[in-house]
């Protein structure tokens, strides 16, 4: 005849440890979950679902196209789009950010993703020189839109709503001699920054008017904002870098789907 010799408080023993492992494992797994939610600002529905968070709203704003017609922001009403500040006279970020966009117009092909471009200087940009930026930069104006209008409007969309920079500052007049032309300008700096994505320019446009010395320098963001189909801010992305570049497509692409 053959006795069981485990004795039962041996298996009450094991029993106890077993749970008490699945209770310590459970209580570092949930507290790193809530290490990781709390450390990074998000909650538990974003961290599980993947959600892109809302930053705020788009007002309904109205600015002046390459046309020389009124556009608003609810003319993009359905759509989803990305947003630059930008001025043609810029000598530093404004280039590269306009050849990122550029860039972007190529990798996302949608119709219902769209690209606003607004002037942070309208007192020099007007619809006409916008329409000679927007052709340079080889844009589709049914997709990418070029606006300009009241700096305080512009001042008051990008500070209040966007919450990226806008604003003026006295400048250093060596920066920008008084006999650099406009086209000067811009050949030199789109040649700079764009030889590598865009064909060489062999005539540039005719600009037209004098530049403006002496006055002021525009002080802008260089990120990009993606705003959804209800006018929301939906991201922040570096407008400089491919990364940024590639995240505001991931994003695009994605609300365009929903």
């Amino acid at each position: 005849m053959t006795h069981d010799t485990t004795h039962p408080a041996h298996e009450g023993h094991s029993h106890t440890v077993l749970i008490s492992a699945w209770i310590f494992f459970g209580v570092v797994f949930f507290g790193l979950l809530a290490f990781k939610v709390f450390y990074s600002g998000g909650g538990l529905e974003d961290m599980t679902s993947g959600e892109i968070p809302v930053y705020g709203k788009v007002p309904p704003t109205t600015f002046i196209d390459t046309s020389g017609e009124e556009f608003s922001t609810t003319d993009l009403e359905g759509k989803v789009w990305a947003l630059s500040l930008i001025f043609t006279h810029c000598a530093a970020s404004c280039p590269r950010m306009t050849s990122q966009f550029a860039r972007f117009q190529e990798m996302v092909t949608d119709p219902n993703i769209h690209l606003v471009s607004i002037s942070v200087d309208p007192a020099r940009d007007t619809p006409e020189r916008m329409k000679e930026y927007a052709d340079l930069a080889g844009a589709d104006l049914s997709r990418w839109h070029f606006l300009t209008g009241d700096l305080n409007t512009v001042v008051d969309l990008a500070e209040n709503h966007l919450k990226i920079g806008s604003g003026q500052a006295n400048e250093d007049l060596s920066s920008h001699p008084s006999d650099a032309s406009p086209e000067a300008q811009l050949e030199e700096t789109m040649d700079e920054f764009m030889a590598d994505e865009w064909e060489a320019i062999d005539t540039p446009p005719k600009m037209g008017g004098d530049v403006q010395t002496g006055d002021y320098q525009i002080l802008h963001s260089d990120r990009f904002v993606l705003i959804d189909q209800q006018g929301r801010i939906r991201g922040y992305y570096a407008g400089l870098e491919d990364e940024g570049l590639e995240n505001l497509k991931r994003d695009a692409l994605r609300l365009a789907s929903e």
